[in-house]
């Protein structure tokens, strides 16, 4: 049995510092407030591409797993989606002290029609629709 890894390396540039800024000020993970103005299409599908998933091949619902946001800073971005793409989604608890959030099967559909131009144009994360 051989086993193939592949690494890469990134390189720090001061054009990324205001989004660290915004999402780790004083070293904690926050949402940020403006994440009505940050978050498009296209970031909702790096967001789901990094830490999404179908709940199950029977379900036709999708999650995306939020470990280390607090219930508040999660309750925030379910706004911001509802208001900005008319996806309904909540809170799911981990473990009663972590949250997810969870797109029904009521937006599904439109969830995946928002992201799908994005997912689709990288093979390794077509299956994550499915």
């Amino acid at each position: 049995d051989t086993r193939h890894f592949i690494g890469f390396r990134t390189c720090s540039s001061s054009l990324f510092q205001f989004y660290g800024h915004q999402f780790y000020p004083n070293g904690k993970k926050v949402i940020p407030i403006e994440i009505n103005t940050i978050l498009t299409p296209l970031a909702l599908a790096i967001w789901f591409m990094d830490d999404g998933s179908r709940k199950s091949n029977k379900h036709k619902t999708y999650n995306i797993h939020t470990l280390g946001y607090s219930k508040e800073d999660l309750a925030r971005v379910i706004v911001v989606i509802k208001n900005l793409f008319d996806i309904e989604a909540t809170l799911h608890s981990q473990k009663s002290i972590y949250w997810r959030i969870y797109i029904p099967s009521v937006s599904a559909k439109k969830f995946k029609d928002v992201i799908h131009p994005f997912v689709i144009q990288i093979n390794s994360m077509h299956a994550k629709l499915r």
